[in-house]
């Protein structure tokens, strides 16, 4: 995804966090056995990851309202 915004191609920016989303949710777990897994470390570490990489996403919107662009055309691009 990073590579994507750096190029400047938000269109994949965004398929590529929504996948990463998409990935996060099961439905082969039941409730419990996934707040289990979600206590594991790794999954931790996983969960940091993803919020890191949706924070790069809000720093080039940012970014890119300052520059004058609406948010109403980021919006309407997702």
């Amino acid at each position: 995804m990073k590579k994507a915004l750096d190029s400047g191609n938000l269109r994949d920016a965004l398929k590529f966090s929504s996948t990463m989303l998409t990935e996060m949710k099961t439905s082969r777990l039941t409730p419990r056995n996934y707040f289990n897994l979600c206590k594991h470390i790794l999954t931790y570490f996983l969960d940091m990851m993803v919020f890191d990489e949706l924070a790069l996403l809000e720093e080039h919107f940012i970014a890119e309202h300052k520059k004058g662009r609406k948010m109403s055309d980021l919006y309407e691009s997702v």
